[in-house]
């Protein structure tokens, strides 16, 4: 009786440590935001953005993340700022903000946005940044390209003032 016991104690421990470690879904999560960190980009958790359509139907706002280029430095700048969302993968940009921006940050605007990955719901500007809203469903090389692209983005707009 006293071995059936000291296995189940065994047991209930095994069971407590482990329910403690991560699962597989997590590691991946915390190992894409170590890399972004590590090529300089801010990570937070976030509220995504919605359309106008879904806010307007009141759809349940989704949880996500924001990678952020942040840029510092002339205070001379222009401010521009913007954001575009998409309410899914098969639906078009729409610029949120209305804002009108020059033709060649526009440009540079529309190429990031073609290459984007799928599951990137918003792309924002701002004075002190340029960052990605998305769903983290991507891997290394996406983490790398978002990182490509909001380089890209912010060369434009440093070019641009």
């Amino acid at each position: 009786m006293s071995i059936i016991v000291a296995i189940i104690i065994v047991l209930v421990l095994v069971g407590s440590v482990l329910l403690l470690k991560p699962s597989a879904a997590q590691q991946r999560q915390t190992n894409l935001r170590l890399l972004a960190r590590e090529l300089g980009l801010d990570v937070r958790l976030c509220t995504l953005p919605q359309t106008r359509r879904v806010r307007v139907r009141k759809e349940p706002a989704e949880q996500g993340v924001v990678y952020r280029l942040l840029q510092f430095g002339e205070k001379n700048r222009q401010v521009i700022e913007c954001q575009v969302c998409r309410a899914d993968a098969q639906s078009e940009w729409e610029n949120e903000t209305g804002a009108e921006l020059p033709p060649a940050v526009q440009n540079q605007l529309n190429s990031v946005l073609m290459q984007l990955p799928a599951d990137a719901v918003a792309f924002e500007i701002t004075p002190q940044e340029c960052g990605v809203y998305w769903k983290e469903r991507g891997d290394e090389n996406t983490v790398r390209s978002i990182r490509r692209l909001l380089g890209e983005m912010q060369q434009a707009l440093i070019a641009k003032t």
